[in-house]
């Protein structure tokens, strides 16, 4: 089976989004990311003000 089904059958379809809403999803995605990284490595808080 290649395609991921509900239990009764349907298809499972991508929801349509715009590009606006994917510009700033992946702009989120991006900053949380960055913002989880120092922690690790704190010579990038310094850096970074």
């Amino acid at each position: 089976m290649n395609i991921a089904s509900y239990e009764n059958g349907q298809a499972l379809k991508p929801q349509q989004r715009s590009g606006i809403y994917w510009t700033f999803a992946d702009s989120f995605t991006m900053a949380k990311r960055n913002l989880q990284q120092i922690p690790r490595v704190p010579d990038e808080l310094i850096f970074s003000t």
